[in-house]
């Protein structure tokens, strides 16, 4: 099977997304009539692509960056094993489709066979207090599995040899709390976030005006697993939302995506 997979929505549901309701009422107070579109219009006219997580050893990664795992950290880690899971979505339009102005996007991942915890994620419902939309910022990763946008720039070294990952560019750095940085790019006006289960996690993702609704979102998921486990599966599952006035009441649509289980290896 190809890593990664196009999918085509299911059939529209109703919904009462408040989220997703208060940026149309932001953007309508905030647009001209005529340059509104969408009204009365709510068909979903996106494809979802999707690839299966990849999966990092943060201390592998961390010896690549020719740091070790600090003693006190691996006693508190114990039989654990921290790890970096990079999740990848794209939207695209249909052809002779234009996109919605107000929408929502939202992809959730669960664990099925191992005992995990989630450890940290982004974005997160405060990552848009820090960063503007479009902003490329490097996030720092410590050895425990936590990831940091710190308050002072990382110095960037070399990238990381011998590690390649397509969507997020892991880099050496010169921080003594983040020896090992990657390059990431916040692409949505509004998130909501959180863990999930067994180490699972999930993000609502939320633009208005276009944004940047047919760019590449990453999504970045720490975890701590057994340190016997050699793979992890995962669920995921993705949806998507829009918003718009059906004879001057706000309405909402919802489209759900098929679910795909992808078993990952652990690197």
């Amino acid at each position: 099977m190809s890593d990664r997979l196009v999918l085509a929505a299911g059939p529209p549901q109703d919904v009462d997304d408040q989220v997703l309701f208060r940026l149309a009422e932001a953007f309508e107070a905030a647009s001209p009539e005529d340059k509104r579109r969408g009204d009365g219009d709510i068909d979903n006219p996106f494809d979802l692509a999707i690839t299966a997580p990849r999966a990092l050893d943060i201390s592998t990664l961390y010896e690549h960056a020719g740091q070790a795992v600090p003693a006190n950290i691996q006693a508190a880690l114990g039989p654990k094993r921290a790890v970096l899971l990079v999740h990848n979505i794209t939207p695209f339009a249909r052809p002779g489709t234009r996109p919605p102005q107000l929408w929502g996007l939202g992809y959730m991942v669960r664990s099925s066979n191992v005992q995990a915890a989630t450890v940290s994620l982004l974005p997160e419902d405060g990552t848009r207090d820090r960063l503007a939309v479009g902003a490329n910022v490097a996030v720092g990763l410590s050895t425990s599995g936590s990831l940091a946008i710190p308050d002072e720039q990382l110095n960037l070294l070399s990238q990381l040899p011998g590690v390649t990952v397509e969507s997020a560019r892991l880099s050496a750095t010169a921080d003594v709390r983040f020896a090992v940085a990657l390059d990431w790019r916040l692409t949505v006006t509004s998130v909501q976030s959180g863990p999930l289960d067994s180490g699972g996690a999930r993000w609502n993702l939320y633009e208005s005006d276009g944004g940047l609704l047919t760019e590449h979102h990453v999504l970045l998921h720490t975890l701590l697993l057994p340190e016997d486990s050699n793979d992890i599966t995962v669920h995921v599952d993705t949806w998507m939302r829009t918003s718009a006035r059906w004879y001057g009441w706000r309405k909402g649509k919802h489209w759900d995506y098929p679910q795909q289980k992808f078993t990952v290896e652990l690197g």
